[in-house]
C-alpha cells in the first residue's frame, strides 16, 4: 500500500506541476515587467494565467473525484482536440520562444470524447520535450489527421538528437529521462 501511496504522491506532484509553473511564471514577468509590456500582451499573459488556473482547479477537482470513487475510469468529455492543442502551444510558444512552433491542424476532424486534463498534460510534455531536446532555433511541428474513420493521429516532430533504438521502450516508463 505504501508503494501505491508513494507512486500517487509522485504522479499528482508531476501534473501539478506544469500548471503551476505557468502561472508563477507569467506572474513573476507581469510583475517584473508591467511597464514595459503593451496592453495585447498584458492580456494574453492574464489569459493563461486564468486558463492555467482553471486547469490547476480541474486537476484537483478530478484528483477529489477519484479519490472518492476510487475507481480507474478517466473524467471524460467531448473535446475539440484542436482548440486543447492550440492552448497547448500558445502557452509553450511564449515559454520557448527561441523556437518555431509550428501547427498544421486539421479543421476537419470532430469533438472527441476524453479526459481534457489529462490530454493538455500529456500534448504538453510531449511539446516541451520536443523544445528542450531540440537546439535553439529549431523547428517543432504539431499537426491533427485522420488515422483512419474513426481514429485522430497527433503528430509531434522536431529536429533534436531523437531517441536511441534500444531506450524506444524505455520512453513509456513513468517519469524516465534520457541523456
Amino acid at each position: 500500500m505504501n508503494d501505491i501511496q508513494n507512486e500517487f504522491i509522485s504522479t499528482v506532484s508531476h501534473e501539478l506541476r506544469t500548471p503551476l509553473t505557468s502561472i508563477r511564471g507569467f506572474s513573476q514577468t507581469l510583475l517584473g515587467s508591467w511597464d514595459k509590456l503593451d496592453d495585447e500582451s498584458k492580456k494574453k499573459f492574464i489569459g493563461i494565467i486564468e486558463e492555467q488556473s482553471n486547469r490547476l482547479i480541474n486537476l484537483v477537482e478530478n484528483i477529489l473525484t477519484v479519490s472518492k470513487i476510487n475507481s480507474d475510469k478517466p473524467i471524460t468529455r467531448e473535446v475539440d482536440v484542436n482548440k486543447s492543442i492550440d492552448k497547448v502551444v500558445q502557452m509553450l510558444a511564449l515559454k520557448y520562444k527561441e523556437h518555431h512552433i509550428i501547427t498544421k491542424l486539421n479543421k476537419q476532424i470532430p469533438s472527441v470524447r476524453l479526459d481534457d486534463d489529462k490530454f493538455q498534460q500529456i500534448m504538453t510534455n510531449l511539446i516541451e520535450n520536443a523544445c528542450k531536446y531540440s537546439e535553439i532555433g529549431k523547428t517543432v511541428t504539431i499537426s491533427t489527421s485522420f488515422a483512419n474513420s474513426d481514429k485522430v493521429l497527433i503528430s509531434i516532430k522536431d529536429e533534436g538528437v531523437g531517441i536511441e533504438e534500444k531506450n524506444i521502450d524505455k520512453i513509456f516508463e513513468k517519469f524516465i529521462r534520457l541523456e
